[in-house]
Formats: C-alpha cells, sequence, structure tokens
C-alpha cells in the first residue's frame, strides 16, 4: 500500500498542546491521557534509542511512499518531543509533575 492509497477524510487528527481529531463516527474527542513526559518518564527512554526510533519511522515512511514535505513534517514532529520522551534517562533524573 502506498501513502496515495490510504482513505482520505477531512478529520485528520491534528497535533498540538492536546491530540484533537474525529472519532469514525464522526464526534470530535480531545486526549485526555498524560503528556509525553509522563507517559514515558519511567521507560527511560534515551535519545539514542529516541533517534533510532525515528530512523524507523523515516524507514516507514519511505516505504509506503510518503512525499518528502510530509515526511518531512512527520518527523519534525516527532523530534521535537525527543526531550520529554527522553527526559527520564538522564542521570538523577526526577518527574517534578508526579512528586508527591
Amino acid at each position: 500500500m502506498a501513502y496515495g492509497d490510504l482513505p482520505h477524510t477531512d478529520a485528520g487528527p491534528e497535533v498540538g498542546p492536546n491530540l484533537v481529531g474525529r472519532r469514525r463516527d464522526g464526534g470530535p474527542f480531545e486526549y485526555t491521557g498524560l503528556g509525553m513526559r509522563d507517559a514515558h518518564f519511567d521507560l527511560k527512554i534515551s535519545p539514542e534509542v529516541f533517534d533510532e526510533v525515528a530512523a524507523e519511522l523515516a524507514n516507514a515512511l519511505d516505504e509506503f511512499n510518503v512525499p518528502e514535505r510530509e515526511k518531512q513534517e512527520v518527523l519534525a514532529a516527532f523530534a521535537g518531543e525527543k526531550g520529554e520522551v527522553s527526559a527520564g534517562s538522564q542521570p538523577g533524573a526526577v518527574n517534578w509533575r508526579r512528586w508527591r
């Protein structure tokens, strides 16, 4: 399956502080789960592992023939979360948001 073969809708997700999209039934929803840091902190994902996942994402986008512009947009959005996702891997890291 190529990028152009994927079904297109006018209800695609938007990426922002909260993930906003539309359910299959057409109703809106707002993501209310954990933020990136809280969701990944205890996993202790290193920046190097994050980069490996980014490379795999790039390979998958190439495999589906995603146009270069869209590919770069996805990779830039993904890279923008690197600090939050890998924060728990830093020596002595404490997630102050969950401090009790």
